[in-house]
């Protein structure tokens, strides 16, 4: 299994730092979630739980995943191709392309 790139936000991103999700303590029960939305935010924070060993639900209230901000998108891949050679912009589109 691939470890995250980041764990906490952006922080550790710039830096490469990988981080390993925390863990639920051996031998305690799993925490039951709601996490309310099924967006990106909401199923990233979703999975995010279940993989540290909570039980989660997600509530969303249309029939789809994705349907309102997430799906909206435009699809475009921002590869850093428009950015100045060498700004932090540029060098963090690339690095996250990896």
């Amino acid at each position: 299994m691939q470890r995250p790139r980041c764990w906490r936000g952006s922080c550790c991103c710039a830096s490469g730092r990988t981080a390993d999700p925390p863990r639920v303590a051996r031998g305690s029960p799993p925490v039951r979630v709601v996490v309310v939305g099924g967006g990106i935010v909401g199923l990233a924070t979703a999975r995010a739980l279940a993989r540290r060993g909570d039980e989660v639900t997600v509530l969303e209230k249309e029939s789809a995943l994705a349907t309102h901000q997430t799906g909206r998108n435009s699809g475009v891949i921002h590869s850093g191709i428009y950015y100045p050679p060498g700004s932090l912009k540029a060098t963090m589109a690339v690095r996250g392309a990896a």
